[in-house]
């Protein structure tokens, strides 16, 4: 049975659509990252990547 967030006042609170908006967010840090890996500078594109890995798993610990 999924978990099912309330506020103060007992209305569901839909966090979907901020979940889509990191997981986009976090997608793109890491193709531009890959992209910058191979085109450009190696250490900014594994800095990109790895920021984006970090965003996703702080918004997973956030979101539990």
């Amino acid at each position: 049975m999924p978990i099912v967030r309330v506020d103060t006042k007992g209305k569901e609170v839909d966090l979907k659509k901020w979940s889509r908006r990191i997981a986009f967010i976090s997608t793109a840090l890491v193709a531009g990252g890959v992209v910058e890996f191979f085109v450009g500078d190696q250490a900014i594109g594994l800095l990109v990547v790895m920021l984006g890995g970090a965003l996703s798993s702080i918004w997973n610990l956030a979101d539990d």
